[in-house]
């Protein structure tokens, strides 16, 4: 296209233009700020309120520490020896409070441990869920 004194003419594209449909999505939803939202929602409204933490620093570390470990496999002494490395001086039972909050809260699942041979299982029941 040329303009009245004969020069082409350039459009300025639109941002969104030339992207899928979910890319322009995401430029105009902000998910980030809405997911912390939902989080912060979650933590001072379900869990702290519900389950009276006394220490609600503490658990906010322990919180983020175990969201942070999505899909990871631990048991409740490596966790709790990992929270002692970020300053979060919680004993087991503490840790196991904290995790119960969050699964009472839909937060974190615990999913056995699969194994295919009924013989490990029946040997070990606790290693194997």
């Amino acid at each position: 296209m040329r303009c009245d004194c004969g020069k082409p003419v350039e459009f300025e594209r639109e941002p969104y233009i030339g992207k899928s449909v979910w890319e322009g999505f995401w430029d105009f939803f902000p998910v980030g700020k809405l997911c912390a939202r939902i989080l912060e929602t979650m933590f001072y409204r379900d869990m702290v309120k519900r389950f009276a933490f006394r220490d609600v620093k503490e658990f906010q570390e322990a919180f983020y520490y175990i969201l942070s470990l999505y899909g990871g496999h631990f048991t409740y002494r490596s966790l709790q020896r990992a929270l002692k490395g970020l300053g979060v001086e919680a004993n087991v039972k503490t840790v196991m409070n904290y995790l119960r909050a969050m699964e009472e809260s839909f937060l974190v699942f615990q999913l056995p441990i699969f194994s295919p041979s009924t013989r490990e299982f029946m040997i070990k029941p606790r290693k194997s869920c």
